[in-house]
């Protein structure tokens, strides 16, 4: 569908901006999830992924990160033509460690 604005303002940051974007999930033991944004131009698809890739990279290091080593990992980046695809998978176990982390009073 469609890109709302607000998200593409996000991704004005990056210097492109989406189209359109899908999302697949599949639910099953865990979560798996494909997201794909979809570009003008491949260019601005393989830039998009670079400074993704990036962040990615740049979040792993993060001390706070630790805790969601796991998760993390799981996260891949590519680019399919005019698309920059997301994919990332959630096991049960995973999904009961946020679910608890969110229990905790702040």
């Amino acid at each position: 569908g469609e890109v709302p604005a607000e998200a593409g303002g996000m991704m004005g940051m990056m210097g492109k901006v989406p189209h359109s974007a899908y999302v697949s999930l599949g639910i099953t033991s865990g979560i798996k999830a494909k997201i794909g944004l979809v570009f003008d131009s491949s260019d601005d698809a393989s830039a998009t992924n670079g400074a993704l890739s990036m962040g990615l990279a740049m979040a792993k290091g993060q001390p706070e990160a630790k805790q969601y080593k796991e998760i993390l990992d799981s996260v891949s980046t590519e680019v399919s033509g005019k698309a920059v695809v997301i994919k990332a998978k959630i096991s049960d176990k995973q999904l009961a460690q946020l679910q608890d982390m969110a229990e905790l009073p702040f």
